[in-house]
C-alpha cells in the first residue's frame, strides 16, 4: 500500500536584507508548504517595501481589463517582475489608461451627441411632415406653442378642449415616445401648458436657425468621429490585451511574493519562515537557498507533532492517479493513513463491471467515455478515464456472464447463419409452454438469471451469494488496512484491540457456527470463547460504540449483495425491452421491424443511462460506507506549495 509522500517540516532564518532572495528562490522552487509561523515572543513579518506598487499597478490592471472589456486571464509569465521594474510600469500602465479614458470619453460624448442629433431631426422631419417651418415658429407674436415628448398622450386633445376650442394639435409617435405639437391662444398658453405639464410633457427645444439638412449634416460628422473613436478603441484592446494579462500575471504572483512575510515571525534583523517540503527535496531546497542567499540562511529540519496537520501529497502512478478523483470526492487521507486510490483503481471497475456486466452495454460505454475525455480536463478527464477502465471491465464481465444487449442467446435460424459463418454456439433444447425450442447460447462461465449454489438444502443464485464471500474479503482487508493505520499512529495495543480484534471476533463466530452443526469436531466452547474474548477487545478498543456496531458488521458483508441485485434488475430490464416490449413488433415483420429497432434502440439507450449511474453509485457507497469505515480517517491537508498557481 502506499502512503502520502514523506515530509519533513522546517524553519528557515534569513537575514531581513535577503527576504526577497529567499522568497524568489522559494516561489522558483515551488516545494515549501507554507503555514502560518507563530512564535512566543516574535512579530508578525511585514509585507516588501515595492507592495505599495504593485497593488497600485493591479488596480490600474483591473480598470484597464474592465475598460476594454475581456475578462480573460493567463497561467503563466515568461518573466519575472522585479521591485525595480515596478515604478516603471506603473508609469506605463497609467499611460495607458489615461489614453482609454481620453477615447471613452469621447465614445460617450459622441453617443450622446449622436442620440440628441437623431431625435431633433426626427422631430424636424415630423414638423416638416405637418408643414411646420421652424424658422417661421420665431416669428409667432400672437399664439403660444409647445413642442415636445409627452408620457400620458392619451385623452390630452378632450382635456386642451376643457379650457379653449380655440387650439391645434397633432400628434405622433419619435423614436418609441409620443411627440406633440400644440397651437393656442397666448391667453390660453399658462393654463394649456399646466395640462401638459400634468400628462408628462418634456419640451424639445427648436432653434429657428437650425435646418433639416444642416442636422443631417451634423449626424454624419458626429457618427464619422464615433467611428473613428470605436476603432481607435479596438485597436487600443488589440494592442495591449497580450500586456495587460501578462502583467497582471506577473504583478499578481509579485503580490504573492511580497505578501508572504506575512505567514512569517521576524527578530529585529531576521526572517523566520516555518513550512513543509517533501522530504526528498529537502537537500534541493537547502542549497538553493544557500545559493539565493550568498550562504546567508539556515535551514532546520524540526520534529512533526503527532496531531499535527501535515500537508498531504498523493504519490501515484499514471493509471492510479486518476483514481484519486474519487478519493477527494470522499477526503484526502491524513498524513499517517494509507492512500485507498489504488484499492478504488483494483476494486470499483471490478463493481461496475460486475453490476453491469454486459458486453453490448460495455461497448458503448466505453465509446462514449472514450468521446467525453476529449471535452473534459483535470478531475472531469479523470473521472472519464475511471469509467472507461470500468466499461473494459464490464465488457470482460459481460463474456463472463454471456451476455450482449440483454441477450443470452439466439434462436435456431440466427444459430444456425452464424454457424455457416464459422460462429458456432452451444446449441441447447429447453422445453416452452410444452414444447421444444431450439436455443443457440452464448459461451458464458455464469448465468445471473439462473446459475446456482448449494448449501446444503438451500440454493442461493450465484450472484448474490459469491459478492457475500467477496464483501467479507474486502471488508477484512479494510480491517487489517485499518490495523496497519492505527499501528502507525498508536502503537500496537490500540492497533489489536480497534482492528484485529473484530477479525478475531469473526473467527470465533464461523467456528461456533461449524461446531454447532458438526461440520468440524472442536468444541463449540472453544468458538464461543474466542467471540466472547473478541467482545471484551472491542469493547477495551472502542468502547461501548463498538459492542453496538457489532451487528452492522454483517449488514456491511450482506450490503455487498447489490453488487448482483443491481445487475438482475439490468438483466430484467433488457429482457423486458426485448422480449416482451420489441420481439412481438419482429414477429409482425414490415413496419414492425423499424418499430421494434427503436424501441430497442431508446429502450437500451435508458438501460444504460440507469446502468451507469446505479453501479457508480453503489460502487462508491461500498467504499466509503463499508468499507472505509474500517480504515480511514481523512480529513487530510491538500499539499499546495508556495509559487503554484490558483492559491
Amino acid at each position: 500500500m502506499i502512503t502520502p509522500e514523506p515530509m519533513s517540516r522546517v524553519r528557515i532564518i534569513t537575514p531581513q536584507c535577503y527576504s526577497y532572495e529567499m522568497i524568489e528562490a522559494l516561489y522558483q522552487l515551488k516545494l515549501l508548504h507554507v503555514f502560518d509561523s507563530k512564535e512566543d515572543g516574535l512579530d508578525i513579518g511585514a509585507p516588501l517595501k515595492h507592495v505599495e506598487n504593485l497593488s497600485e499597478c493591479l488596480l490600474l490592471i483591473r480598470n484597464l481589463k474592465s475598460a476594454l472589456g475581456f475578462t480573460e486571464q493567463i497561467k503563466h509569465s515568461p518573466e519575472t517582475l522585479l521591485p525595480s521594474e515596478a515604478i516603471k510600469l506603473k508609469t506605463t500602465l497609467q499611460s495607458i489608461h489615461d489614453q482609454v479614458n481620453d477615447i471613452q470619453h469621447t465614445i460617450q460624448y459622441d453617443e450622446e451627441e449622436l442620440k440628441q442629433l437623431e431625435h431633433k431631426a426626427a422631430v424636424y422631419k415630423i414638423l416638416k411632415a405637418w408643414g411646420i417651418e421652424p424658422a417661421l415658429l420665431a416669428k409667432v407674436k400672437q399664439v403660444s406653442y409647445f413642442i415636445g415628448t409627452l408620457k400620458n398622450p392619451e385623452g390630452i386633445a378632450q382635456k386642451i378642449g376643457e379650457i379653449t376650442k380655440r387650439f391645434e394639435c397633432k400628434q405622433s409617435i419619435v423614436q418609441g415616445e409620443p411627440f406633440i405639437f400644440l397651437l393656442t391662444k397666448k391667453d390660453n398658453a399658462a393654463k394649456v401648458q399646466q395640462k401638459l405639464e400634468d400628462a408628462g410633457f418634456a419640451p424639445t427645444i427648436i432653434n429657428s436657425q437650425l435646418t433639416l439638412e444642416m442636422l443631417e449634416d451634423q449626424i454624419k460628422v458626429t457618427h464619422k468621429s464615433l467611428v473613428h473613436a470605436k476603432q481607435k478603441w479596438y485597436d487600443l484592446k488589440n494592442q495591449y490585451k497580450n500586456f495587460i494579462l501578462e502583467q497582471e500575471f506577473r504583478v499578481e504572483e509579485e503580490i504573492k511574493k511580497a505578501e508572504l512575510p506575512l505567514q512569517f515571525v521576524t527578530t529585529k534583523k531576521s526572517l523566520i519562515a516555518s513550512g513543509f517540503i517533501p522530504k526528498k527535496q529537502l537537500k534541493k531546497v537547502e542549497d538553493a537557498l544557500l545559493y539565493a542567499t550568498r550562504g546567508s540562511v539556515f535551514v532546520e529540519e524540526q520534529h512533526i507533532e503527532h496531531d499535527e496537520a501535515v500537508p498531504v501529497k498523493l504519490r501515484n502512478n499514471k493509471v492510479v492517479k486518476n483514481f484519486e478523483v474519487l478519493t477527494r470526492l470522499y477526503e484526502l487521507p491524513n498524513y499517517l493513513e494509507f492512500d485507498p486510490s489504488i484499492l478504488f483503481a483494483l476494486t470499483f471497475p471490478i463493481f461496475f463491471g460486475i453490476m453491469l456486466g454486459d458486453m453490448g452495454y460495455g461497448l458503448v460505454t466505453l465509446l462514449l467515455f472514450l468521446f467525453l475525455r476529449k471535452k473534459f480536463s483535470g478531475s472531469g478527464r479523470q473521472l472519464c478515464n475511471v469509467l472507461i477502465y470500468a466499461s473494459i471491465v464490464t465488457i470482460l464481465f459481460g463474456a463472463v456472464f454471456g451476455e450482449f444487449f440483454g441477450f443470452e442467446h439466439v434462436g435456431e435460424a440466427t444459430g444456425e447463419k452464424l454457424c455457416d459463418m464459422g460462429i458456432c454456439l452451444h446449441k441447447e433444447i429447453i422445453l416452452q409452454h410444452g414444447e421444444k425450442e431450439v436455443l443457440y447460447v452464448f459461451p458464458h462461465l455464469i448465468s445471473r438469471m439462473e446459475s446456482k449454489v448449494n448449501l446444503g438444502s438451500f440454493q442461493f443464485l450465484s450472484v448474490l451469494f459469491f459478492p457475500i464471500i467477496f464483501g467479507a474479503l474486502h471488508l477484512n482487508f479494510g480491517l487489517l488496512l485499518g490495523f496497519f493505520n492505527v499501528l502507525r499512529a498508536h502503537g500496537l495495543k490500540l492497533a489489536i484491540l480497534e482492528k484485529l480484534s473484530w477479525i478475531t471476533m469473526e473467527a470465533g463466530l464461523v467456528l461456533l457456527i461449524l461446531s454447532l452443526i458438526n461440520m468440524i469436531t472442536l468444541p463449540y466452547l472453544v468458538g464461543a470463547g474466542i467471540f466472547a474474548l473478541s467482545v471484551i477487545m472491542i469493547y477495551l478498543g472502542e468502547g461501548v460504540k463498538g459492542i453496538i456496531e457489532i451487528p452492522a458488521l454483517l449488514s456491511n458483508m450482506l450490503s455487498y449483495m447489490r453488487l448482483g441485485a443491481v445487475g438482475l434488475a439490468s438483466v430484467g430490464l433488457a429482457v423486458v425491452i426485448n422480449e416482451n416490449l420489441a420481439e412481438p413488433f419482429l414477429h409482425q415483420g414490415g413496419f414492425g421491424i423499424v418499430i421494434a429497432i427503436l424501441i430497442m434502440i431508446f429502450g437500451h439507450l435508458i438501460n444504460i443511462g440507469l446502468g451507469v449511474l446505479g453501479p457508480f453509485l453503489h460502487g462508491i457507497r461500498l467504499h466509503y460506507v463499508e468499507f472505509f469505515s474500517k480504515f480511514f480517517h481523512g480529513g487530510g491537508v491538500e499539499y499546495k506549495p508556495f509559487g503554484t498557481r490558483g492559491e
